[in-house]
C-alpha cells in the first residue's frame, strides 16, 4: 500500500504491511485502543499506538539489550506518553 497516495493507513492495516514486507511486527494488548511492536532492524524496536484519533510512534534503540528487554522498556515509554495525549 502506498501510504502517500491512499490517505491515512489504519492499524488493522498495518499489521499485514509489516509482514508482506518482511519485518518482524506482532500486535500489542494493553497500549492504548491498539498496538503494534515492529522490529526493523540493526536493534531496533518500534511501539505505534493507536489512540482515539492520534497515533504515537515511539523508538528506541539499545546497543547490547535483548529484544525482550527493549519490548518492555518500549512499552513502558509508549504507556507514559500516552497518558499526556
Amino acid at each position: 500500500m502506498d501510504v502517500q497516495n491512499e490517505g491515512t493507513i489504519s492499524g488493522s492495516e498495518m499489521l499485514p504491511e509489516f509482514k508482506k514486507n518482511h519485518v518482524k511486527a506482532e500486535e500489542v494488548k494493553g497500549v492504548g485502543d491498539r498496538a503494534i511492536l515492529t522490529f526493523p532492524g540493526y536493534g531496533m524496536v518500534q511501539l505505534i499506538a493507536f489512540k482515539g484519533s492520534s497515533v504515537l510512534m515511539v523508538q528506541l534503540m539499545m546497543s547490547g539489550a535483548t529484544e525482550d528487554k527493549e519490548k518492555v522498556l518500549v512499552q513502558k515509554l509508549t504507556l507514559k506518553a500516552l497518558v499526556k495525549l
